[in-house]
This record gives C-alpha cells, sequence and structure tokens, in this order.
C-alpha cells in the first residue's frame, strides 16, 4: 500500500516476450538477461518496456513492484539511418518517458522517482516535471557537471550547464566520500559492486549531466575505513 501524498517510486525496465516465426509483429533480436548460459543470451521475440509502481504489502517483507504501464518497442525501419532516431518508433527511454508524463500528468500533487539502469539515462528525460526525478546507474565515463547558473541579465548565450566536478574515479578516491552497502534478495553483494551513493548533503540539485553524454558510473575501488559526508571538490 501507498500512504496518501506519499511519493510514487516509479521503477522502469523492458522485459523480453520470447517469440516464433518471422513474420511476428515487432519481433527482432534482444539480449536475454535471464538465460544460463552465454550460449542463449540473443533470443528472438518482442521486447516490452514496463513501468510499475514500488507498493509494500502488509503480509510481506519485502516491497512489490506492481507494472502499471507498458509500451511495445519497435525496431528501426531499414530505411532509416542508424545515426538517426526514428520517428515513428521512440527508442525504449523515449517510451518510457512517455509513460512517465501520463503517470504525472494523472498525478499531479505527487512526487514521482523514476528508478532505471544505465540504458535509461539519456537526454530523452531532460524536461521532466517539476515534482518528478531520475535515478540511474551512470557509466564510468560520465561527464559530471553542476547545475547551470542562474541568469545575470547580460547580453549573450546563458550557460547551459555549470562547472565539471571530478570524475567518478577521483570522487570515489576522496576520503569524504560516503559509501553505502547494498544487498539483493537478503544477499551482500561483494565490495567489488558497491557504488557510490551521493548522501543528503549533495542531493539532485546540485549535480547535472552533461547533455552530450548519458547518466553514468564506474565500479570504484574498496571505500574508505572511515568516511564523513559526501562533500565532493568544486
Amino acid at each position: 500500500m501507498i500512504e496518501p501524498g506519499a511519493p510514487l517510486i516509479l521503477p522502469v525496465d523492458d522485459t523480453l516476450l520470447h517469440r516464433l516465426g518471422r513474420k511476428v509483429y515487432a519481433t527482432f533480436w534482444h539480449h536475454d538477461a535471464t538465460a544460463n548460459s552465454d550460449r542463449a543470451a540473443v533470443a528472438w521475440g518482442n521486447n516490452w518496456v514496463v513501468v510499475g509502481v514500488l507498493v509494500r504489502l502488509p503480509f510481506m517483507g519485502r516491497a512489490v513492484c506492481l507494472p502499471i504501464l507498458f509500451r511495445l518497442w519497435q525496431p528501426r525501419r531499414k530505411d532509416i539511418a542508424k545515426a538517426k532516431p526514428d520517428p515513428q518508433r521512440p527508442a525504449k527511454p523515449e517510451l518510457a518517458r512517455e509513460m512517465v508524463d501520463l503517470i504525472a500528468a494523472r498525478f499531479p500533487d505527487r512526487t514521482l522517482h523514476v528508478v532505471g539502469d544505465s540504458a535509461y539515462g539519456s537526454g530523452a528525460w531532460r524536461g521532466l516535471a517539476p515534482g518528478a526525478t531520475l535515478t540511474v546507474r551512470p557509466r564510468k565515463d560520465a561527464a559530471l557537471y553542476k547545475l547551470a547558473p542562474p541568469r545575470t541579465g547580460k547580453r549573450g548565450r546563458p550557460a547551459k550547464k555549470g562547472a565539471r566536478l571530478p570524475s567518478l574515479s577521483q570522487i570515489a578516491l576522496d576520503p569524504a566520500t560516503t559509501w553505502q552497502t547494498i544487498s539483493a534478495r537478503g544477499v551482500m553483494a561483494r565490495q567489488k559492486k558497491s557504488r557510490f551513493v551521493p548522501c543528503a548533503a549533495c542531493g539532485p540539485a546540485d549535480w547535472a549531466m552533461s547533455p552530450s553524454k548519458s547518466c553514468s558510473s564506474a565500479t570504484p575501488p574498496s571505500p574508505p575505513a572511515t568516511s564523513s559526508r559526501c562533500s565532493p571538490p568544486t
């Protein structure tokens, strides 16, 4: 259940539906994350982009994701160049953004927290509703910038982004970086899978990703024995 007025956590991901036959609509080769071997890592079928809402049920100790909206991803048409987007067949992040906008219009008074993997960190999320946020795992070559400074009223083109922040590897090596231990299904993750998590001192208002690159992250080294507040140098 969700408390009245509480923020809505919206996980976003895509799932593969195995199909047989070359004439099935919108089928293509996709990576099969549920495959047990590398030989079967690619499968033929439909790919559905799904947006769910995270709820907690009184008879379960963990949260449950309930799918509420979905869209069918379609492969790019053959007459469209690979470097150009297909306007009639949006990419997966664009399909997810379309569904999140529908939810934001349905619940204008709610705060929305969209969560996805690194594949959904793209420019398709620019201009989200004021009460919506996006959390994705960044790539290791991500370029992080501060938010654009306020306009000064002077002539000239306004800045689109602020000063560049240190790289993720520099942030991971900073003694002031805080770390968070993650677990999956009750099993603690290995140290090499630990990821940098900003604390409340550096919230979304202090971070922005480069418009030219997707949001991304690297596997950091072992965290320091002691840590304080998260305050990356400017």
